[in-house]
């Protein structure tokens, strides 16, 4: 059950955990010799790579709230990294579809095997009522969020 702490600073508590997960996955990467450049962009590939229907650059410029020319140059490093390539439709020239080479399919399931590792390390020892009640926490903190910007 979630029980409340008095004076728990949650901004700090979850800058912790966040900083911690981050710190794993460069350890990750650093094992797997992955550059800096390209694990940055890496959920990017997760993106396209979950996507169940063609995905273009326009596409990924209306999901991802970053500028425009911050997604190209995201794009176009995961692209010279052999990870992805844009085809030109025949229907439209002006369009090019996005889709992920084998090494970049690759990338995407050695991603997975590290998410779904951390992931475990996350839960352990951690009732699923607490896991769900943290779940809920969180939602509610970024509806708070949302409502407030």
């Amino acid at each position: 059950m979630c029980d409340p702490r008095e004076e728990q600073h949650l901004g700090l508590a979850i800058y912790r955990l966040s900083k911690q997960i981050r710190d794993e996955m460069q350890r990750a990467d650093a094992r797997d010799q992955i550059p800096q450049e390209i694990a940055k962009c890496g959920w990017m590939i997760g993106l396209i790579a979950r996507s169940e229907e063609d995905i273009y650059q326009k596409d990924l410029e209306s999901m991802i709230p970053l500028a425009k020319s911050t997604i190209t140059g995201m794009v176009q490093t995961l692209e010279r990294a052999g990870l992805l390539q844009r085809i030109s439709v025949e229907r439209d020239a002006r369009l090019k579809k996005i889709v992920l080479t084998e090494r970049g399919q690759a990338f995407q399931r050695r991603s997975l095997e590290h998410f779904r590792r951390l992931e475990s390390k996350l839960r352990a020892g951690i009732s699923p009522e607490d896991i769900e009640c943290f779940a809920r926490v969180i939602d509610k903190m970024n509806e708070n969020f949302e409502v407030n910007l």
